[in-house]
């Protein structure tokens, strides 16, 4: 079975920067794996989760993590996946993440 799907992420524009709330990003990845499971029926059981979202910002560019607390860190660059950074809802670190943000989202893809 093939299934292609993109997230739908809300972007909000402040300060010149463009911005994606936590929140959004963890619902993207509730709302495919529910339709993955879905798609797969009987099989669902045997379907791999999407635990990361990965983006594509302007090259030379990293995206920054606002944190709840007013801390700030920079994107960890996908493995393998070059110019992309990757969002893993798995990673205890990221628990109080606020929103991410960059100049510009060019693009945005469900990783595994």
């Amino acid at each position: 079975m093939t299934l292609g799907m993109r997230p739908i992420l809300p972007m909000e524009e402040k300060d010149g920067q463009i911005m994606i709330k936590s929140d959004d990003l963890r619902l993207a990845l509730k709302q495919a794996n529910r339709a993955i499971g879905k798609a797969a029926g009987v099989a669902s059981f045997a379907v791999p989760k999407m635990k990361k979202i990965i983006i594509r910002v302007p090259d030379g560019e990293t995206p920054m993590m606002y944190f709840l607390d007013g801390q700030t860190r920079s994107m960890a660059m996908a493995a393998d996946l070059d110019g992309w950074y990757v969002f893993d809802s798995k990673d205890r670190s990221l628990k109080k993440l606020d929103y991410i943000s960059a100049s510009a989202i060019l693009e945005s893809n469900y990783w595994n």
